[in-house]
Order: C-alpha cells, then sequence, then structure tokens
C-alpha cells in the first residue's frame, strides 16, 4: 500500500499536541485558539471551508515558537505585531503541502486591524482576513484565567476585547465575539476537557489521502519543530531516518515499508519538545531530575503520534526506539518477543547515529569505536544481534549514507535560519 487516509485533523493535533510539549504553561492555549475562532466563524456565516482554515490555523499558529521562551512571550496580551516564532511558523508549515493554505494566516496573527493599510501597502499584500480573527481568537485565550470560575472573568475579558475594537480588533469580529459571550456554554465548552471532541467532530469529516511523498513532507516538518530547537540537534533526526531506511533494505523491506521507516526516523524524537532545551545541550552527565524528563521523551512521542489514524506502525517504529531485548529499556520496558523488527533495527539507527555524530559533550566517534559499543549491547541483549551485525557488514556504506543526510540537513537548518532572519529583519 503506497498511501494512507487519514483525516488532516489527525495531523494537525498530532503537531498542536507536540508543540504543546514546550510548556505545561500553555498546554491548551492552541485548541482553544482554534476553538474560540471556529465559533467566531460560524457567528459571522463565514464559509465552511473558511471555518476548517481558521480552526486548523489556530491549533498550529505557534508552531514556530521553538524554545521556552517564546511560547511564554505569546501570553502577553499586547505583542509585538511581527514576532520571529510567526515567520518561523509561515515558513515551517509551508514546507507541507496540505498546511500550505494556513502560512499566511499564521504569518499575520499578530496583524492588528487599524494597520491593515498603511502598514502592508508599502511591502506586501494586505495579510488575509482570516488572520484577523486568529489574532483576536488567540488574545481572547490569553485573557482566560489560568484557574478559577471562567463566567466571573467574562466581564473583564469582554471589556478587554471593546476597548481595542477598530484598534487591534475588526469591529464585525469584536461584535460576533461579544455576542458569544453572553452564552455561558461558550465558556464552559471552552474550559473544559470535551473541547477535543467538540473539535474532532467538527474536523475529522475533512480528509486526505497520503501518498509516500506527502508522508515524508508530514515527517520533515515534524523533523524541523524538534531539531530546529538546537543547533546541536538539528541533523539528528535525519541521520537517524536515514540510517533505518538504508539498514531495513538489508532485511527485505520493500520500498513502501522503507520509506516508512525512514518517516519512523524523522518522527522519533518528537516527545523530545517536553525536554528543556538546556537538558537537550547540557554539556555534561545529566542529574537524576535531567535523567527523569529525557526518559519520558519516547513516550510523549509515542502519546502524540497515536492521534494519527493510520501510524499505528509508524508509531511503533518511532516510539520503541529506546526499549532494550532484556526489558532494561523504557518507557514501557518490552522485551524482544514484544518488539517488532522496525523497532530494533530503529534502536539500532539511534544509537549509530548518536555515536557517530558530534554532542554538546563529546566528539563523535570513530566508526571503529561504533563497531565496539552496538557489538558489546548486543552481547548483552541490549540490541537486536542481527541488526548489529548487518550494519557491522555495510558500516562503510550506512556511514556515508548517515553522513551525507546529515550534511544535507545542517545546509537545510542553516537556509531556514537565513530565510528567518530575513523576513523578520525585512518585516
Amino acid at each position: 500500500m503506497n498511501s494512507i487516509h487519514v483525516p488532516i485533523w489527525d495531523l494537525v493535533l498530532c503537531l498542536s499536541n507536540a508543540t504543546d510539549l514546550v510548556t505545561h504553561q500553555v498546554s491548551d492555549h492552541h485548541k482553544r485558539v482554534a476553538y474560540i475562532a471556529s465559533e467566531i466563524a460560524a457567528a459571522m456565516g463565514l464559509p465552511q471551508d473558511t471555518r476548517n482554515r481558521v480552526t486548523m490555523a489556530g491549533a498550529l499558529h505557534d508552531v514556530g515558537a521553538l524554545s521556552l521562551s517564546q511560547r511564554l512571550d505569546t501570553l502577553h496580551f499586547e505583542t509585538k505585531q511581527t514576532t520571529e516564532h510567526s515567520v518561523a511558523g509561515a515558513l515551517l508549515l509551508g514546507s507541507f503541502s496540505p498546511f500550505e493554505e494556513l502560512a499566511s494566516l499564521v504569518r499575520h496573527h499578530h496583524a492588528q486591524w487599524i494597520d491593515r493599510d498603511s502598514r502592508f501597502r508599502s511591502r506586501e499584500a494586505s495579510p488575509p482576513t482570516e488572520s484577523y480573527l486568529l489574532h483576536l481568537a488567540d488574545r481572547i485565550s490569553v485573557l482566560l484565567p489560568d484557574q478559577g470560575q471562567v463566567l466571573v472573568q467574562v466581564p473583564h475579558i469582554c471589556r478587554k476585547i471593546r476597548e481595542q475594537s477598530g484598534h487591534m480588533f475588526e469591529p464585525g469580529m469584536v461584535q460576533a465575539f461579544l455576542e458569544l459571550a453572553r452564552r455561558e456554554s461558550f465558556w464552559f465548552d471552552l474550559t473544559s476537557r470535551g473541547m477535543d471532541i467538540l473539535l474532532s467532530d467538527r474536523m475529522r469529516r475533512r480528509s486526505l489521502r497520503l501518498d509516500l511523498r506527502m508522508l515524508e513532507q508530514f515527517g520533515r516538518l515534524v523533523g524541523y519543530v524538534v531539531d530546529f530547537r538546537s543547533p546541536f540537534t538539528a541533523m539528528h533526526s535525519s541521520g537517524v531516518a536515514a540510517t533505518a531506511e538504508a539498514v531495513s533494505t538489508l532485511f527485505g523491506f520493500d520500498e513502501d515499508r522503507r520509506r516508512r521507516i525512514g518517516l519512523a526516523g524523522s518522527l522519533h524524537d518528537i516527545g523530545k519538545l517536553a525536554v528543556a532545551s538546556e537538558v537537550v545541550e547540557k554539556p555534561a552527565g545529566l542529574n537524576r531530575s535531567e535523567q527523569s524528563a529525557m526518559r519520558g521523551h519516547s513516550f510523549h512521542t509515542h502519546q502524540v503520534l497515536e492521534a494519527v489514524r493510520g501510524f499505528e506502525e509508524i508509531n511503533q517504529w518511532a516510539a520503541l526506539h529506546h526499549e532494550r531485548l532484556d526489558g532494561s529499556g523504557y518507557p514501557f520496558h518490552f522485551t524482544k518477543r514484544e518488539l517488532p523488527l522496525g523497532s530494533r533495527i530503529m534502536a539500532v539507527a539511534d544509537v549509530f547515529t548518536a555515536l557517530t555524530e558530534k554532542r554538546p559533550y563529546r566528539e563523535g566517534l570513530t566508526p571503529d569505536r561504533v563497531q565496539s559499543h552496538l557489538h558489546k549491547m548486543a552481547r548483552n541483549a541490549v540490541l537486536d544481534e542481527d541488526v548489529v551485525l548487518a550494519l557491522d557488514r555495510h558500516v562503510d556504506d550506512l556511514n556515508h549514507i548517515r553522513e551525507a543526510a546529515q550534511t544535507e540537513a545542517a545546509l537545510t537548518y542553516k537556509n531556514f535560519r537565513a530565510r528567518l532572519n530575513e523576513a523578520v529583519a525585512t518585516s
């Protein structure tokens, strides 16, 4: 099978949940913005396609906030109209064709209504109308209380929004919101645990068939989001993906399964968004608390990918990369009989790539030393001996494949940063 049928909302939710791992302080912000934007669009009688678009853009609008400080900056009611994270988000979403239509909305989601003409006349086209709606929904979400009864805060929220009508926000959108705000059900839905179900019910009707090329696009997008947080990890996912894909051919994987395991390699560290960059980049050993945080990343990978129907096998291959044949791995402590071959290949590819690449705390090891480490782990029933031996027989070719993939990833990272800096500077 060369394609899978996936509800597009599953992909949105996967990426949204992943970026929400950065901090619990904004863990529901994406979904709340999606819900508010959807409700206002419906109240204004906007077409269904527009409502779908603003819902998806709302769920992904801060995907470019690649650090904890950037995520927390988004919580300020008054914020700069052009921010690095909105530009980065647009560049990231534009790399996956089904999300291209969202890029411009995300790029301008801090645009203020009063500047709709003068700000953009000499530089670029005015932002899409939906961007102003996204901005309004974003700022309403920021005003929601962290705790306590939401209805108590409604008058304050409405007053703040009304004060900015015609300045920050388009008056017709503000009026539609104020009408919605009279309904207690709107606020209860917005702050309830059932918001996921409400959004999913609206969006799961829209689906698309992803061929292998589009699957790989999505994998690269997720890899960018994970790896671009740090120059030290910017090449890791690409190295694991290329290695796993090459090793899988040695075990008779056909092209379809080979490319899927490459996708799993691109996705395997998505859970690291839950780990502080300071821990990922620490140039020394980790303390107990840091080790605990790091050990949780593969479980977060499992949870995030679980949202995508059709990714079941890909999820297994990606999320079990730290399991060990003797049950000493994590997070599930599976043993050899519970680990599919793809997961065992992924585990070897991850160790091989980690040992050969430069890290903040050491240089990459030579192929001979890498082989020595892998053989020791195989003898101790930690890694699959058959996979290690297959890699061993082709180690020079595999190392070349890994290096080529990571060199390309390094260039992509450099180009992305250059495009981002240029776009921010000219905004």
